[in-house]
């Protein structure tokens, strides 16, 4: 078994995909991204890391004598120490271009948003001084 550690708090939904992957031979525990200390403990047994936000150290990888691979779930790695990880021989690997479609569609909802002056009458509307156009009253 490949004993990988997911530092996420995953849901019941969730939770049962990743028991399902046991029969592929992948023993995965979940941590909290908030809890350090299980965190810490955790880590020193794990062959993967599953990484999704909370930074990864140094620290942590010199812990780690079994880590083979840091899989970031999303596009950067800014959050892993690359050093550390290439000192101790670990590869490292990110998911490029999974958000590209939500990066798109966040792009055209903004420059919607800007064309429109959404922002300015949002601010309008919040603060009591939005006046209707002549037009619609």
């Amino acid at each position: 078994m490949i004993n990988v550690l997911f530092h996420y708090e995953a849901g019941p939904g969730l939770l049962a995909k990743l028991e399902a992957l046991k029969v592929q031979g992948l023993n995965i525990t979940c941590c909290d991204q908030s809890d350090e200390a299980s965190f810490e403990r955790l880590i020193r047994n794990a062959d993967v890391l599953w990484h999704v936000l909370r930074p990864v150290t140094a620290e942590h990888i010199s812990s780690a004598p079994s880590l083979k691979l840091i899989q970031k779930i999303g596009v950067g790695v800014n959050t892993i120490d690359l050093n550390a990880a290439q000192a101790a021989s670990i590869a490292v690997c990110n998911m490029p271009g999974t958000n590209s479609r939500a990066v798109a569609e966040m792009t055209l909802l903004l420059m919607l948003s800007a064309l429109r002056l959404q922002p300015r009458l949002d601010r309008l509307c919040r603060s009591g001084q939005w006046v209707p156009d002549a037009a619609t009253r």
